[in-house]
């Protein structure tokens, strides 16, 4: 028993020592362009608008007709693991926000689709209302998306955002992209709202939309950043076990801290035990 607590006290000396040389981390902001981006719409089923600098989603009341928009996310966002994320938005603007009391769902397409050329145009080389890239019909007209996953958008003022940070590892979304819809498509009964026209990636630029992504560049289990998680990074976090005001970033479960080191926490670091982290980053010894 007193070899135990000897140990115990040792680690806790231990971590005590380095969370004086422990660096301080910075999360990293970084934003990714949206390049691939178009919209559908049921009133014209044969058209294109891959170049078109808007990307409309609307019911509209006149006569019914729907438009849906549909995006890529830029590829290198991937090389970002679940593990450094801490958080990811998709940001559209919208210059004229009409959707009334409905809003607008970010769904994972589960097939793939070509932008196209057109600009309400027969292009017969991009995705319409009736096929995914101008010959090939949806399997289901308007659009092939997975209805039972989806985000609601955050309305800010002409942005709208969608918290795509639990979709990190989704198949569909990584593969074939998103669709933009209304969420409730019903005939509103009355002319042009709700609607949502967004700005494409053929837009003006300070308008056009992205990826933000918000991450670390380490393992969040590497409490004290020396590169590998190991005796040393329990030690920090079972000093600060149940705190909530912790002087150490030993929050790190889930990704971005919930307030308190606890049971979450504790897995984080076994379930990545003695992994190592080989960025070139300089270490603090």
């Amino acid at each position: 028993m007193k070899a135990r607590c000897l140990y115990l006290v040792t680690l806790s000396v231990a971590a005590g020592l380095l969370m004086l040389a422990t660096p301080v981390k910075a999360n990293i902001v970084q934003t990714f362009a949206i390049n691939v981006d178009t919209y559908i719409d049921s009133r014209s089923p044969t058209f294109n608008y891959g170049v078109a600098t808007t990307a409309k989603v609307l019911v509209n009341g006149t006569d019914g007709s729907l438009a849906r928009a549909l995006f890529k996310l830029p590829d290198n966002i991937w090389s970002i693991s679940e593990d450094q994320l801490i958080s990811a938005k998709v940001w559209f603007y919208v210059w004229m926000d009409r959707t009334a009391e409905r809003t607008v769902t970010l769904h994972p397409l589960i097939r793939g689709f070509a932008e196209g050329t057109g600009d309400g145009t027969l292009s017969g080389d991009g995705a319409t209302w009736q096929t995914c890239d101008g010959a090939n019909l949806w399997t289901c007209t308007g659009g092939d998306y997975d209805c039972s996953v989806f985000v609601d958008a955050d309305e800010l003022s002409n942005w709208f955002s969608w918290d795509i940070t639990l979709l990190w590892n989704n198949t569909n979304l990584r593969s074939f992209g998103a669709m933009l819809k209304m969420n409730d498509e019903s005939d509103p009964g009355y002319t042009n709202i709700p609607r949502a026209p967004f700005t494409s990636s053929d837009g003006p630029a300070n308008e056009r939309p992205y990826v933000e992504v918000i991450y670390v560049d380490w393992l969040r289990a590497d409490i004290n950043g020396d590169g590998v998680v190991n005796f040393v990074d329990f030690a920090i976090l079972a000093s600060n076990w149940l705190l909530s005001d912790s002087s150490v970033d030993a929050d790190i479960a889930p990704a971005g801290g919930d307030g308190i080191i606890d049971a979450l926490d504790l897995k984080e670091i076994t379930s990545h035990w003695l992994e190592a982290d080989n960025s070139d980053r300089l270490l603090t010894r």
